[in-house]
């Protein structure tokens, strides 16, 4: 069970986590990276502060750092539904839908309200017709 304090962080981390989830907002995502890196030296549990850092870190195209930054929030949080929704997501822009699926499917167990249920609707659409163009590519591994 996830608390409050590891949500949003402590004093400090919640003062750089609200200015950098404002800068986000605000479309000024150099801003709100360094806020958010703030947040998270403040408090490294802060749940809140990995989702939107990853977030803003994919928006600027720095896209092994977000993993990278999601799956530190799983390593704290494994059954968070944003954090799998967003790495599902991530990763089927990135065709990679073997991951995408298994964020997917863990989202898909923590969704507990119907906004939630509807998001993952969508993304399992967007997902069915991204799926209808992709060109079978070879996996590299050992039959």
């Amino acid at each position: 069970m996830v608390t409050g304090t590891e949500r949003t962080g402590g004093d400090l981390g919640e003062k750089w986590f609200v200015k950098g989830r404002e800068a986000l907002e605000r479309g000024q995502i150099a801003e709100a990276i360094g806020s958010l890196r703030h947040a998270l030296e403040a408090d490294a549990r802060s749940i809140d502060a990995h989702l939107y850092l990853g977030i803003a870190l994919a928006m600027d195209a720095q896209v092994y750092e977000a993993i990278d930054i999601f799956e530190a929030a799983l390593a704290l949080s494994p059954s968070d539904f944003m954090v799998n929704f967003k790495l599902a997501e991530l990763y089927f822009r990135l065709w990679v839908p073997e991951k995408g699926h298994k964020h997917l499917h863990a989202a898909m167990e923590a969704s507990s309200s119907a906004q939630e249920r509807q998001l993952l609707r969508t993304l399992i659409s967007q997902e069915a017709d991204r799926e209808k163009g992709r060109i079978s590519r070879p996996t590299f591994g050992k039959s």
